[in-house]
C-alpha cells in the first residue's frame, strides 16, 4: 500500500481529523497521500492548499483540466493519481473512451476528441516534457485565455508534484474509480 506509515484518522489531532473529514466529503475516503503527508501535520494544509487547483471552478472547464490532470498520471504511471483522477473524470462526464484513450502513448489517435481537447493534450505531453514551443503556445492562446492557460499549467504542475510523492512514497491506487485499468 505504501512505503511510509499512514497516518489513521481516529489517532490524528483535531485539526488534521477536521481536514481529513473535509477530504473524506470530497473524495468519499482520506486520500493516502494526504495520510502519509499528515506525519508532518503542516504539510496536509498546505499540500491540500495546492490540490485546490483541481477543485477550483475557475476559467477553463473542469473536463478540460482533467484531461490533462488524467493524461500527466498516465504518464508519470501514478497509480493512486490514475485511480483518483479517473473517479473524478467518471463524474464530471469525462466518456470511458476519453478516460482510456488517456493512458496510450498516442492518446490523440485512440479518442474522438475536440479541438480544444486536443490542444490540451499535446500541450500536457509538451508541458510534462518541458517542450512547449512558442508556435504551440500561440496556438494555444488562439483558443484560450492567459487566465486558462495559467490554470491548465498550475493544473499539470500539481499533478506532476502529486505523481512524484506518491511514486515516491510508494502510494498505490485506493479503489476511487470503478475502471480496471489503474496503471498498476
Amino acid at each position: 500500500m505504501s512505503r511510509v506509515e499512514l497516518v489513521e484518522v481516529e489517532g490524528a489531532d483535531r485539526l488534521l481529523r477536521r481536514m481529513f473529514g473535509q477530504m473524506e466529503k470530497s473524495y468519499g475516503a482520506v486520500p493516502y497521500t494526504a495520510r502519509a503527508l499528515a506525519q508532518i501535520p503542516s504539510f496536509v494544509s498546505n499540500v491540500a492548499g495546492l490540490g485546490s487547483i483541481e477543485f477550483h471552478e475557475g476559467e477553463l472547464p473542469m473536463p478540460l483540466k482533467l484531461i490533462a490532470k488524467l493524461r500527466v498520471a498516465q504518464l508519470n504511471k501514478c497509480a493512486f493519481c490514475i485511480d483518483s483522477g479517473t473517479a473524478r473524470a467518471q463524474k464530471e462526464g469525462l466518456t470511458s473512451d476519453k478516460i482510456q484513450a488517456l493512458s496510450h502513448p498516442n492518446a490523440l489517435e485512440q479518442a474522438s476528441w475536440s479541438d480544444e481537447e486536443q490542444l490540451i493534450l499535446q500541450f500536457t505531453d509538451a508541458s510534462a516534457r518541458m517542450e512547449v514551443s512558442d508556435a504551440l503556445f500561440a496556438k494555444m492562446k488562439e483558443h484560450f485565455s492567459e487566465p486558462q492557460m495559467i490554470e491548465l499549467t498550475a493544473q499539470i504542475a500539481v499533478e506532476t508534484f502529486y505523481n512524484v510523492i506518491n511514486h515516491s512514497l510508494g502510494i498505490q491506487s485506493q479503489g476511487f474509480c470503478s475502471l480496471p485499468n489503474t496503471g498498476e
